[in-house]
């Protein structure tokens, strides 16, 4: 099984998922794993980052992922 680890940093909430690559020869898309967590009001980068890793390992369950897809629902500071 190879496994693609989907992370979705939205504005209110954080995504996490996990999808094998068989379903790109199949006609339809099914998630091995997926989680949601909203983010506090006064949740910051460092907050997001560590929620979205505890969500990725658990996900994994100890698997290794082939590929990770990262995305952004707005502006994302790569500098700080």
């Amino acid at each position: 099984m190879a496994l693609i680890l989907a992370l979705d940093f939205g504005g209110t909430k954080l995504t996490a998922g996990v999808v094998d690559t068989a379903v790109f020869q199949s006609n339809s898309l099914t998630w091995y794993a997926h989680k949601r967590v909203y983010s506090p009001a006064n949740g910051d980068a460092g907050h997001d980052l560590e929620t979205m890793v505890t969500l990725g390992q658990a996900l994994l369950a100890g698997q290794r992922a082939t590929a990770v897809g990262i995305s952004f629902g707005g502006p994302a500071d790569f500098h700080s």
